[in-house]
């Protein structure tokens, strides 16, 4: 009971915290990039519980059970990758004030033309939508589980329908503004009961450090990782260099400097909280070396934690579980939303006024919500999920996306020709040739796609120059578009 009631209480906190900024929303630079106000902190733990959703939680628990300490590859992947994104966050966060650009497809539209925007926004949208799929089916897994140890029935579809009803209302609501701020109060929960209270108990319980390592395989301490693990790493290392919802939050940030702060604080944060899930997994492991009838290693730590703690400490642990998965799917339905109003529908309606885009946008939020429960519905593993959509997006948009903003020479056709080379080889290496060497098809794809932009670019610069971001440079005044020069000081 204790649990129904503070997962009630949560939920209606969330949808309280919508409300309250609703009144905030007037453009659509208010709906998607909070008017690009975001300060530091804020913009440290939205990037954060952006990250920290059901791949970040579950998915890798259950890989760290499965696999041990050579788990926390991908995650520290991302983060080295992040991490390169932090260092030129600042430069996006300029082309934003600049150019009035919110997204990654903007970019991309600037660079090689509308159409190939469009056709990128079609991409983002898809990759988002499948991994917003990825974390409801996380919140499937877990809210079942909870309830049947306090001897509750509730099935893996009616979990995902309330929860993705909650994420839809109060993202539709208030946007950006309602999302950095319920990120900001999630993050908080998640870090202080997944990454501190949980593992704590869950190690003291196997009896501490060097009891599960007596009882665990010797290979659970090895850093050596597998080829299953080497694919997700190159998966992370093209999506989150180039993610939209990061993105997004960099073209939020109040100046550049605040940009490339929020950006690196949240990367440890999120190096601090992967090391947790892992030895969380280890623990269960410890703890349960066979899984029990009906048991999957996603669940098993959550089965553990119900049977061995306090109700009370379940209760805080779900919330904080959820935290985790509501503040990734609201980051990513509303960059999914922005990416289909802003960047498809928008370039060719001339005629659309700030207003009417909004109001679209809060009809399309509900439309993508509902189409990610259905995907949810269908592919039920998390990590399956989120690889297939990350890895689609990296290999096909990550090249083009990093060049738009840091390579003069780039070229539309050399966009064009990274782009269909990306799709043509993901496709045909996942379904006809059925992942040969049990490789993730993100790596053929990305390489592929990565020495098509190069060497088509290259070709075709003279022949077909695109327009590059000028003033955007380290030392260049911050510029925002249709306002004089001011000193990047005074964004702060």
């Amino acid at each position: 009971m204790l649990t129904l009631v503070l997962l009630t209480l949560y939920l209606i906190a969330m949808l309280l915290i919508g409300l309250y900024f609703r009144n905030r929303v007037h453009t659509t630079e208010d709906y998607y990039v909070a008017g690009r106000t975001v300060p530091w902190y804020l913009l440290m733990m939205t990037v954060a519980a952006t990250y920290i959703g059901a791949g970040a939680t579950m998915a890798e628990t259950a890989l760290a059970y499965d696999s041990g300490l050579q788990s926390v590859w991908p995650p520290v992947i991302s983060m080295c990758a992040m991490l390169v994104f932090g260092l030129i966050s600042p430069r996006v966060s300029k082309i934003g004030f600049k150019y009035g650009i919110i997204s990654v497809s903007g970019l991309v539209a600037f660079r090689y033309g509308k159409i190939a925007g469009a056709f990128s926004a079609v991409i983002v949208v898809w990759a988002l939508t499948g991994t917003l799929a990825g974390q409801i089916s996380g919140a499937g897994t877990i809210i079942p589980v909870i309830f049947k140890n306090v001897n509750v029935s509730v099935s893996y579809e009616i979990a995902i329908v309330a929860m993705t009803l909650v994420m839809i209302a109060y993202t539709c609501v208030a946007g950006m503004f309602g999302v950095v701020w319920t990120d900001f109060i999630q993050c908080t929960i998640l870090m202080l009961g997944m990454a501190v209270i949980l593992p704590a108990l869950m190690i003291n319980s196997a009896g501490g450090m060097g009891v599960i390592r007596e009882v665990v395989p010797p290979e659970f301490f090895s850093m050596k990782p597998g080829m299953y693990v080497i694919g997700l790493m190159v998966v992370y290392i093209f999506y989150f260099m180039s993610g939209p919802p990061y993105w997004q939050r960099a073209f939020a940030a109040k100046s550049p400097d605040t940009s490339r702060l929020g950006v690196i604080l949240a990367v440890c944060l999120i190096t601090f909280y992967s090391f947790m899930i892992a030895f969380l997994g280890i623990s269960a492991k410890a703890l349960s070396p066979e899984l029990p009838g009906g048991e999957t290693s996603q669940s098993i730590a959550l089965t553990l934690m119900t049977q061995m703690y306090h109700p009370a400490v379940a209760a805080v642990i779900t919330c904080a579980i959820l935290a985790a998965i509501m503040s990734t799917m609201s980051g990513y339905l509303l960059t999914a939303v922005q990416a289909i109003t802003k960047d498809i529908i928008r370039p060719f309606r001339k005629d659309f006024a700030d207003k009417q885009e909004v109001r679209l946008a809060k009809i399309i939020v509900a439309i993508v919500g509902v189409l990610a429960l259905l995907f949810a519905m269908v592919v039920r593993q998390i990590l399956e999920a989120l690889s297939l959509a990350m890895g689609f997006y990296g290999a096909v948009m990550a090249p083009s996306i990093l060049s738009a903003v840091l390579w003069r020479k780039a070229t539309a056709p050399g966009c064009w020709a990274s782009m269909c080379v990306g799709v043509t080889v993901y496709l045909i290496w996942k379904f006809p040739m059925g992942t040969p060497f049990a490789l993730n098809p993100t790596v053929p794809a990305g390489i592929c796609s990565l020495i098509a932009m190069i060497a088509v670019s290259l070709a075709t610069a003279a022949s077909h120059p695109s327009p590059f971001f000028e003033g955007v440079d380290r030392g260049d005044a911050v510029v925002r578009k249709g306002a004089q020069p001011r000193e990047e000081k005074e964004a702060n």
